[in-house]
């Protein structure tokens, strides 16, 4: 029988606290290795980030080729 999304558990290893440097250095070297787009690969081998929060954590932090507003000279 189906579940309800509501009854549905949340899978208690996915971290939802703040990514730390440490992380972010891991995600930087891994995302070198399997390149930008394997998040799923990518995911596999940061514990408890899901391929979601590593592709948003690169695309709204960490990819160099993505100017941000508060890096510019003004």
């Amino acid at each position: 029988r189906n579940r309800c999304v509501c009854c549905v558990q949340v899978n208690p290893n996915i971290r939802r606290d703040k990514w730390t440097a440490e992380e972010d250095a891991k995600l930087i070297e891994l995302v070198k290795t399997f390149g930008v787009g394997r998040w799923a690969e990518i995911a596999r081998n940061c514990d408890g980030r899901t391929d979601q929060q590593c592709m948003g954590r690169w695309r709204r932090h960490l990819d160099p080729s993505i100017r941000r507003v508060s890096d510019c000279a003004g």
